[in-house]
Order: C-alpha cells, then sequence, then structure tokens
C-alpha cells in the first residue's frame, strides 16, 4: 500500500485472451482484441514439503480495444461504457453485447476490492485465516 501510495504501479500482463464474434448475427461488428491488465494475486502454503496454491484471485487493472486490423474499432457508447468500472469497461460491454451475463461488481483497483485484497494478503503472510470471496452475489 505504502508503494502505491507514492504513485507505485506495476502491472503484469495476461495474455492469450479470445473473443469469439458472430458477425451475421451482429455479435461483433469487426474483429478486435480487448486486452485486460489483471494483476493475478496466488495465495500459497506449504504441505508436505510442497508449495500449493490455495487460492488465486484476480482483479482487473484497465483494459483497453486493440483493432485486428490496426485501424477499425468499433463504437463503444459513452453511456454504456460507463456501467462498469474502469478496470473492465471493454471487455463487459463486449461480453454483455455477445450475450454473457456481466458480473459487475467484481474487485479492481479502484473500488474496495483493492484495499480488501492487500488486507487480505497482508493477514495471509501473518497466518491469519482469509475470506477471499467478498463479491456481492
Amino acid at each position: 500500500m505504502k508503494g502505491r501510495a507514492n504513485g507505485n504501479f506495476i502491472a503484469h500482463r495476461e495474455n492469450g485472451t479470445l473473443a469469439n464474434v458472430n458477425l451475421s448475427k451482429d455479435r461483433g461488428s469487426v474483429p478486435i482484441d480487448i486486452d485486460c491488465d489483471c494483476r493475478f494475486i496466488f495465495f500459497c502454503r506449504v504441505e508436505n514439503n510442497e508449495w500449493k496454491v490455495q487460492y488465486v484471485k484476480l482483479f482487473y487493472e484497465k483494459d483497453k480495444v486493440v483493432p485486428v486490423d490496426s485501424k477499425t474499432v468499433p463504437d463503444f457508447p459513452k453511456e454504456e461504457l460507463e456501467k462498469y468500472t474502469p478496470g473492465y469497461q471493454y471487455l463487459f460491454v463486449a461480453q454483455h453485447s455477445l450475450g454473457h451475463p456481466i458480473l459487475n461488481d467484481l474487485p479492481d483497483a479502484n473500488n474496495e476490492g483493492f484495499t480488501a485484497m492487500y488486507k487480505a494478503m497482508a493477514d495471509w503472510i501473518e497466518g491469519k485465516d482469509v475470506h477471499l470471496f467478498w463479491e456481492k452475489k
């Protein structure tokens, strides 16, 4: 938290996201990729002298649209984008247009999810039990 308060921002990129479109059904207008910067957090422990992952959580830092042809992108109406947090606006507008259910309360770097995640990380390192599923149902 101290580093973030000082303006430090270190992100890791997840590559390999695939978006399927069906142009004949108006489920996508031009081929695009949506890049999401997500923070992956692994909660690990040692069991029988082996490191095991107990939990994996992630939250979205930011996303963007990347045109496949390097110049053409679909219109993302501002009022649609504003329904979602800046961490995953484009991803969720695109997913919603494809008919996917949207979880609009996922933690991201700009909501209470950031604070909750870092508290859980500190508690985990101290050996405390943590509750990692704070998303609203």
